[in-house]
């Protein structure tokens, strides 16, 4: 198999991975993708042989099968925060009830790879392993306020997701300077109407920000005014366990 040909698999892969249904037809991947139908559907084709996708009759789409969660699960072992996080996780969840998640940096995105449940039955539906864009949600944000070289990277991928998302250069930018000074990030229903999601970049040791945590639920439930004292509390607890970064 060619280069060529495993960055297209790749491609396809990670399209249906970001499908928000759950599953794609070949048009639209073909769309997606920039790919023509034929080279799409013959890659289809090979990742069905092997297992990776299976074919839906009913909506004549593709979707992910579980064999690729065994792949994931082996990058998932290397990436698991260490103990002092998931201490701070632990901490988070039990005084504020919400989900909590950690994400790190992959490309022009923040892939979540581990969470603590809500104790609410309505929460934040946020799964390890999903994907999401750095320019409007909270991780992302906190992570992209701490590595300046991928702010103009981010430039071509700016649009509405909704009424709230921030979709231009300068209002990025202040957006960025904003969450430096006050140490943390606030998605405020930019990426998920409903949805407040407060944010931290976290310390590395070695190399330039690519993680960080969040703590999302609600908008009923986490208000303005609560966002503020979770991202002051969140920073706290960093701080104690030695992974806040210097804002």
């Amino acid at each position: 198999m060619t280069t060529r040909s495993i960055e297209r698999a790749l491609l396809c892969i990670e399209i249906l991975a970001d499908s928000r249904k759950g599953w794609m037809g070949l048009t639209e991947m073909s769309n997606q993708s920039e790919l023509d139908k034929a080279t799409v559907s013959r890659i289809l084709k090979t990742l069905l042989n092997l297992g990776y996708v299976e074919f839906i009759p009913e909506y004549r789409g593709y979707r992910m099968t579980a064999k690729i969660l065994t792949v994931a699960s082996s990058a998932m072992r290397t990436m698991s925060p260490r103990s002092e996080l998931r201490r701070v996780m632990e901490s988070l969840s039990q005084e504020f009830g919400e989900t909590v998640n950690v994400g790190i940096l992959n490309g022009n995105k923040v892939v979540y790879i581990d969470k603590i449940e809500s104790v609410y039955l309505v929460r934040a539906d946020l799964t390890v392993g999903m994907s999401v864009p750095l320019w409007c949600t909270g991780l992302g944000k906190a992570i992209l306020s701490q590595r300046p070289d991928l702010v103009e990277s981010v430039a071509s991928e700016l649009r509405k997701v909704t009424p709230h998302t921030i979709s231009d250069m300068d209002h990025l930018r202040d957006e960025l300077d904003r969450i430096r000074k006050q140490g943390f990030a606030v998605d405020n229903e930019e990426y998920i109407l409903g949805l407040r999601c407060v944010a931290v970049a976290i310390r590395a040791d070695e190399e330039a920000t690519k993680c960080a945590v969040s703590v999302a639920g609600p908008v009923s439930r986490i208000t303005p005014s609560k966002a503020e004292r979770i991202g002051l509390r969140m920073r706290e607890f960093l701080v104690a366990a030695g992974l806040a970064i210097k804002y």
